[in-house]
């Protein structure tokens, strides 16, 4: 059907079922078609009646669905806080859980808010994107991602599906069907538009040199577009079975500031916080020995296969340069890196309860050794919006209350839209 047969069929139903099957397919042809996106933004032209008007629609699904086609067109709803507020999860395999006990300290000190409801933006790769699509995708509160995510871990690491250089094609369907057992098999980031904007960070493993790219629950508007390849038409369950991410950059954190800045180019950074999965302090030789030919020659024959491997995916899995760069870049009450100290080298693939079980008391060690640093990005995290920002907010909710109904905007609507594809 082509678009303007369908937004003539949209604008002409008659009843909320009708006008919910058009507002489907409408998406639907959104999605397939970006190329249609700008000029269903010229429609909108900086007006925001149509998702105003959309509040008042009585029938759940089709506001949703009406809000979905306005994500899709790259309309950014503007944020309700002081700044930007942005939270950047890393990959790690099982040690995720201490990424979650970091998270918990955070909700416990915002009286039990959950983190959907704390950030505007939440970034993840790898096992981070697992726990990022709990949180921010399903709006699961900490308790809850903590369950799922054993879960996941226990039938994932069984079968040695997170392993260095295991993803085989069985490895991948298993993947799957766990998948579809604790997330659902037809759930897309696109359905979680309502919350935070979210990306889910994979790799594209297919071209050289090795690219990311984001799965999205959003579209960037025109003007403002990403230097990262990216899409919102896909399934869950395919974001999971494309290429680890992490493999070519472990901490998203300057890649979710990048599509912040491009969101929400005009608002100022209120809160970044970047959770990583725990790191080790790597003892260093003050008098290292002195490099010998002869010795490097014979370190090159005997050097195990899989040592080597293991060494160039650490380094290439590396967490804390980002941070480094990021922390001399960032103000100390923006900027909030939490990183448990682990009191072992734990593997990305274990599954064995007690070394579980240590890598928590591991992170509520850390946790109450930096209760200052917790206390600075809760602080920041509870910055009210300046007057101005509360003024705004006034004037749009009086609009809001002068909107019309969504019959009567249906002719307003008409007219606009369908000069648009004439």
């Amino acid at each position: 059907m082509g678009m303007r047969v369908l937004v003539e069929r949209l604008f002409n139903a008659t009843n909320d079922s009708d006008a919910l099957n058009y507002t489907i397919l409408l998406k639907k042809q959104l999605s397939l078609f970006p190329s249609c996106r700008e000029t269903a933004l010229k429609i909108v032209d900086k007006n925001v009646d149509l998702q105003i008007t959309s509040r008042k629609i009585q029938n759940a699904s089709l506001r949703d669905t009406v809000m979905q086609c306005l994500e899709l067109c790259g309309y950014i709803r503007p944020i309700r806080s002081h700044g930007i507020r942005v939270l950047s999860i890393d990959g790690g395999g099982t040690r995720g859980v201490m990424a979650l006990e970091c998270l918990n300290a955070l909700e416990i000190r915002m009286g039990g808010r959950k983190m959907h409801e704390l950030f505007d933006l939440i970034v993840g790769v790898s096992t981070g994107a697992v726990i990022a699509t709990l949180l921010g995708a399903k709006k699961m509160s900490i308790a809850e991602a903590l369950q799922t995510y054993s879960e996941v871990s226990k039938k994932l690491f069984n079968y040695g599906i997170f392993g260095r250089i295991s993803h085989t094609k069985k490895n991948s369907q298993l993947f799957e069907e766990i998948l579809k057992e604790e997330i659902g098999s037809d759930f897309s980031l696109l359905d979680s538009s309502s919350g935070p904007k979210l990306a889910i960070m994979s790799c594209v493993v297919n071209v050289k040199p090795l690219m990311p790219f984001l799965f999205r629950n959003y579209e960037h508007p025109p003007t403002h577009s990403s230097h990262y390849r990216g899409s919102t038409k896909y399934k869950v369950l395919n974001i999971f079975s494309n290429g680890d991410g992490g493999v070519l950059i472990n901490n998203p954190t300057a890649i979710a500031l990048h599509e912040a800045r491009q969101l929400w180019p005009k608002n100022l950074l209120q809160c970044v916080i970047s959770v990583g999965n725990g790191k080790v302090m790597s003892k260093v030789d003050p008098e290292p020995e002195p490099y010998s030919w002869s010795k490097s020659l014979k370190f090159s024959y005997t050097v195990n296969l899989a040592s080597s491997v293991d060494a160039i995916i650490d380094s290439a899995t590396e967490t804390e340069t980002t941070h480094y760069c990021i922390s001399d870049l960032l103000p100390t009450n923006v900027y909030f890196r939490l990183n448990p100290y682990t009191s072992q080298v734990y593997p990305l693939d274990t599954n064995r309860p007690d070394l579980m079980e240590k890598m928590r008391r591991d992170a509520k060690l850390y946790i109450r050794r930096n209760r200052e640093k917790i206390d600075a990005a809760v602080a920041a995290l509870e910055t009210k919006p300046s007057f101005n920002q509360r003024v705004y907010a006034s004037r749009v909710l009086k609009k809001i209350e002068r909107q019309l109904s969504w019959n009567d905007a249906k002719n307003w609507m008409r007219n606009k839209l369908f000069r648009s594809f004439v």
